[in-house]
């Protein structure tokens, strides 16, 4: 049986003394200074996208932070098999600029509904305050900037693996669309390397028709305890989601095979954090619901391979 307990995270410089003692206690903080212990490269992000709202700076602080205590926080042991294996509890107490709209009961409720599924955790509570205003990343960083796009926009996520590369791919074959792609960089060479590496393919074969937006996000000085990351896929679509919001665009794409969407079981014990629902059709409904009440407006997540099997999707690479 998996260790029980909640984990209690303090993030953005909060000080919770009554917790120093708790073994379950984690501090996060990546704004420069002895204490930081993360790296979540915002001002850089935003200064790529020129502006975004207080309301994204939040969303994405939440989503670094979220990640990287699902890194630094144990599951269990690798033999336990039991249903209630590989779940936890967190309470997250966060600074945010927009406090009304986190505060809300739909808003926290939502939260654990995503990160619940994502996860096969047990609950996410989030306890907000209010934070001070940040000063602006750039001349452009500011919530009255209305950037005006002339030409059809695509934002799609871009992880390096086969799937995006093929729906990328087929977007740039059968469509004028310029493309925005967003990659999670959390620090491996191995994956910033690809990622690059492929982006430069790209570019060569299709000049001047895609732009590489890169979020840097993960562990300082800390060393994983855990690497199953299933809470990266909220922060992957947040990001997408801040340059759409950004842009003006409506829907952003990500790009997965039906079957690994699906992610059937294999065997009894594939349930909770032993299996991925990165992008499974809850997840993305989830999703589309809390970035719909952040834009204030319709936001859908367009998932084209739903229905692909692996080797459908390497077809689309060999046609083109």
């Amino acid at each position: 049986m998996t260790e029980s307990g909640e984990y209690i995270v303090a993030c953005n410089g909060l000080k919770l003394k009554e917790e120093k003692s708790n073994p379950r206690f984690i501090e996060l903080e990546y704004h420069p200074g002895p204490s930081k212990n993360v790296n979540i490269a915002l001002q850089k992000f935003v200064t790529s996208i020129y502006t975004t709202t207080k309301r994204v700076k939040d969303l994405l602080e939440i989503t670094g932070y979220i990640f990287a205590a699902d890194r630094e926080s144990r599951r269990g042991k690798p033999n336990d098999v039991e249903y209630h294996s590989w779940s936890r509890s967190f309470h997250f107490h966060t600074k945010v600029r927009d406090l009304k709209f986190w505060n809300t009961e739909e808003v926290k409720k939502l939260l654990n509904d995503i990160l619940c599924f994502i996860t096969g955790d047990k609950e996410y509570k989030f306890t907000f305050y209010k934070g001070a205003d940040d000063f602006p990343a750039d001349l452009f960083d500011t919530e009255q900037l209305s950037l005006d796009v002339k030409k059809k926009i695509s934002i799609t996520l871009f992880s390096g693996g086969l799937d995006s590369l093929a729906g990328i791919i087929e977007k740039l074959e059968t469509t004028k669309d310029e493309l925005c792609l967003v990659s999670h960089q959390s620090g491996q060479p191995s994956v910033k390397k690809t990622q690059d590496d492929l982006f430069a393919a790209i570019d060569k074969l299709y000049p001047g028709r895609c732009k590489h937006y890169k979020y840097h996000c993960g562990l300082s000085h800390l060393k994983s305890i855990d690497e199953t990351q299933r809470t990266r896929a909220f922060l992957f679509t947040s990001m997408a989601f801040a340059i759409a919001n950004t842009y003006n665009q409506e829907k952003i794409y990500v790009f997965e095979n039906g079957i690994t969407s699906l992610n059937f079981a294999k065997t009894q014990d594939m349930m909770n954090g032993r299996a991925s629902r990165t992008t499974h059709p809850k997840t993305i409904a989830l999703l589309e619901r809390l970035f719909t009440i952040m834009a204030g407006k319709t936001f859908k997540i367009e998932h084209p391979f739903l229905f692909n099997t692996k080797t459908e999707v390497l077809g689309v690479i060999k046609k083109y």
